[in-house]
């Protein structure tokens, strides 16, 4: 160890009038300080508006001494963007600062993820920026606020329904990736969603407008080589989590489930069935008939399935508010058991979509 200098690092967690936050120090011999308060950015944020956070030290030495500040945001996927660091802050010996604001100017760009955001602001004893620097104490806040890239608010077309694609989760599935923005596109008429090479990330599509009881369809091809990922075709009420599913398996054995959920949790009732035709193969029409009380399956034009209600229990959602979904994805089912790199596939694999529609049933 140094003779001029020793360092002594802690981890300590202040409640002032915010919830909980995490705070780190050091302390050189000379010069120490710490956080005294600390307010992160709140609230949602557009591109081009500005997420200010704020923060009080105090110098704890015996000595006056200048400080510097970072301020720096986390995404989603744990990428860090950095604010410009201010200071320095000069303090006399056990004095505390006014408030320090910095801002991060949400960019208009691509590089970062709609989303939650962690605020993490830093006490230094020399700029940021300086390789030699000492990091006093740091705070951070988990979910701060919330950042909208409206450069990520495109809107698709694969048939009749205009669709969208579902912001990055980034919520990895155990070991199986995330549900990426970046992997659906447009090709011609038609809407991909792909699996990169080498990756367990996978992507989702959702209709703009909901829609009731009717007959929803669409042409799907699923991906040519044979993964352990899923295909979804589903309608789901965000507000109730009502929910009823069509999930073709991507691993060659052409299994389908059919699924109806009431206020989310486990399903009320699954059908499993096996298909007659390779899903891989060639494009085919994939239908979901929901009435009052009962839903009809139906695939390359052939009813496969039915779930209805039954005298003793509820099995249908009643909620008609549904949005029409398509997904592809690795599953963190429980009883799946994780994946291995073997498992990821050796080139780009995508579900291409097409003729999306519904037709409504006008009973009442």
């Amino acid at each position: 160890m140094k003779k001029n200098m020793t360092f002594l690092f802690f981890i300590m967690a202040f409640a002032f009038n915010v919830p909980e936050f995490f705070i780190g120090a050091a302390v050189a011999e000379g010069v120490s300080a710490r956080i005294s308060s600390f307010r992160p950015a709140s609230g949602n944020f557009s591109c081009g508006e500005r997420a200010v956070s704020s923060l009080e030290i105090k110098n704890t030495g015996a000595a006056p001494a200048s400080f510097w500040i970072g301020y720096s945001v986390r995404d989603c996927r744990g990428v860090w963007l950095d604010a410009p660091f201010t200071g320095p802050v000069e303090l006399k010996a056990g004095a505390v600062s006014a408030p320090v604001a910095i801002a991060w100017t949400v960019p208009d760009n691509g590089s970062f993820r709609t989303g939650n955001f962690t605020v993490r602001m830093a006490l230094w004893a020399a700029p940021p920026n300086d390789p030699s620097a000492l990091r006093l104490d740091f705070a951070d806040r988990q979910d701060a606020f919330h950042a909208n890239n409206r450069n990520l608010e495109k809107t698709f077309r694969a048939g009749e329904l205009e669709i969208k694609p579902t912001y990055d989760t980034c919520r990895p599935n155990n070991n199986r990736g995330m549900l990426l923005f970046g992997n659906v596109s447009q090709i011609d008429s038609a809407v991909a969603i792909t699996i990169p090479k080498k990756s367990f990330d996978g992507g989702e599509i959702f209709s703009v407008d909901r829609f009731g009881y009717g007959v929803y369809s669409l042409k799907m091809r699923l991906p040519a080589e044979k993964l352990k990922s899923v295909t979804g075709f589903f309608l789901f009420d965000p507000d109730s989590e009502d929910e009823i599913t069509m999930e073709l398996f991507n691993d060659g054995s052409r299994r389908v489930w059919m699924t109806s959920f009431i206020g989310g949790g486990e399903p009320l009732e699954k059908v499993e069935r096996v298909l007659s035709f390779d899903p891989s193969a060639d494009s085919h029409e994939y239908s979901i008939r929901y009435s009052k009380g009962n839903v009809e399956f139906s695939a390359g034009g052939k009813v496969i399935g039915t779930i209805s209600d039954k005298e003793e229990k509820k099995i249908v959602p009643d909620k008609t508010n549904m949005r029409v979904h398509v997904n592809q994805w690795f599953p963190g089912w429980i009883e799946l058991k994780p994946f291995s790199d073997s498992d990821r596939p050796s080139s780009d694999q995508r579900v291409l979509i097409s003729d999306l529609k519904i037709v409504p049933d006008k009973k009442k």
